[in-house]
């Protein structure tokens, strides 16, 4: 799961204070630039959002979190992109369940040593979040079939 490769290379670590204020306004273009390319996933959520925060699980906004990340694979032509949450949590398996319980459907799970995420997909739309989560739950996942496949 690689960033955008096509970014211009970031200044040399900095040593003066002109140097460090211009590291730190790329690190905010950079940023922004991350989040207006999330941004239609990221509006077509907000009331799941909202639903999270409501209900007291809470989702990380921080530069490793909220930006988009293709789940196609390797084998795939085509790119999939999903928006990549990081949960902010000590269960990440609770914002996962939650969202499965708001009608979301697993669309991958990837269950790699102690690296274990999930792919969910909205029903009948290409909107999908990529989130991390145990290997037990990652591996309890992938035994489900999706709705629209059955």
């Amino acid at each position: 799961m690689s960033r955008r490769s096509s970014t211009p290379s970031r200044p040399q670590y900095p040593t003066t204070y002109a140097a460090i204020v211009k590291a730190a306004e790329w690190d905010h273009a950079y940023r922004m630039a991350e989040l207006k390319q999330a941004a239609k996933i990221i509006i077509a959520i907000e009331a799941d959002l909202a639903a999270l925060i409501e209900i007291g699980i809470y989702y990380s906004v921080d530069r490793y979190s909220m930006y988009l990340v293709d789940c196609g694979g390797i084998e795939s032509t085509r790119k999939k992109w999903a928006l990549r949450i990081r949960h902010s949590i000590a269960n990440p398996d609770r914002l996962v369940s939650t969202l499965l319980a708001r009608n979301w459907i697993v669309d991958e799970a990837t269950v790699d040593g102690s690296f274990s995420a999930v792919t969910l997909r909205r029903p009948k739309t290409q909107i999908r979040l990529r989130l991390d989560c145990s290997a037990e739950f990652a591996q309890q996942l992938r035994g489900q079939p999706s709705e629209e496949a059955a």
